[in-house]
């Protein structure tokens, strides 16, 4: 009876999960949702209500899990709908290089005229930036400064210039459409403070000064009292190092000569520095083992605290 007992149940068990089986799978075991279609129709009903704030946020997540041209499409409108015309244009310059498949020849030559239209409210930004390391942010977000000019939307506009060991520039202006305006972002060294000058001879050398990113090729960074590690490195040479020390005032320049890797034993022996000089009353007069160089150049103006300022180096 026993057997007979045990193979009924084994063979009761068989047809209860060939029947959930059939039933498909359990509520638990539910696919999941397509997160890229759910943010993009998340953003389609924002985009239908104007609600384009929203519309961008959800589309934009979209696109991350699926570049997809529809989803292209519509974040260039909504883009377009909150003012970031230099986002939009992208969008559909985007779209207009890979379309949809059925997409009809009248909506690429419109959108074509819209891109366009986009295009000449463009404000474009004369930026002379001191130091040139200096970031500019527009309504907070980076900007990105190509042959001293940056391409940003029409409006009013709060401009933010930064550089460490600097005094920051803010600005609020309205941008009238298709504009070119000068920007004037040369910063004030802050008290305390020297210039450090960095000139790698290899241009694309990246600059570390005490183990933090400076910058690339020439580099000009504020730097406080006391000593400094200037750190150059660049692909195919051999790094650079150098201890150098700030007064807190003045300028100390480091002239970073890189060797490429492999060089002869003869160009390694030739030294990679120059003998820092002292400038004092217009005279030079070696320094000896002195390892950086302050130039008694201009002392610097004082800044006033907790204010925003736009420098303006004193000369003669």
């Amino acid at each position: 009876m026993r057997p007979a007992a045990t193979t009924a149940r084994t063979v009761a068990a068989a047809l209860l999960a060939c029947a959930a089986l059939a039933r498909g799978p359990s509520l638990g075991a539910q696919p999941a949702p397509d997160a890229a279609r759910v943010a993009f129709e998340q953003g389609m009903v924002a985009l239908q209500g104007n609600r384009f704030r929203d519309a961008v946020e959800a589309l934009e997540a979209s696109f991350a899990l699926r570049p997809l041209a529809a989803v292209s499409y519509n974040l260039g409108l909504a883009y377009r709908g909150v003012g970031r015309n230099v986002d939009a244009v992208e969008a559909f310059e985007r779209y207009l290089r890979a379309p949809d498949a059925d997409a009809r020849p009248e909506r690429i030559e419109a959108l074509r005229r819209e891109v366009a239209r986009l295009r000449a409210t463009l404000v474009t930004l004369a930026v002379a930036l001191q130091p040139p390391h200096a970031t500019l942010r527009v309504d907070g977000r980076a900007v990105v400064i190509i042959d001293r000019a940056a391409v940003v939307d029409p409006g009013l506009r709060t401009l933010d210039v930064a550089a460490e060991g600097y005094q920051p520039l803010h600005v609020e202006r309205e941008l009238a459409p298709g504009a070119r305006v000068e920007v004037d972002a040369r910063l004030l060294l802050l008290e305390n403070r020297a210039r450090l000058l960095v000139d790698p001879s290899v241009l694309e050398a990246t600059v570390y000064v005490d183990q933090h990113l400076a910058g690339v090729g020439q580099t000009d960074v504020g730097v406080a009292p006391g000593r400094h590690r200037v750190e150059v490195i660049a692909p195919g040479y051999t790094p650079f190092e150098r201890s150098v020390w700030s007064t807190g005032r003045g300028v100390v320049r480091v002239s970073a000569e890189l060797l490429r890797l492999g060089a002869s034993p003869e160009a390694r022996a030739r030294p990679r520095w120059v003998a820092p000089l002292a400038i004092a009353g217009g005279a030079a007069v070696a320094a000896g083992v002195i390892a950086a160089l302050v130039f008694a150049l201009r002392p610097a103006e004082p800044v006033p605290q907790g204010s925003w300022a736009t420098f303006r180096e004193a000369g003669p």
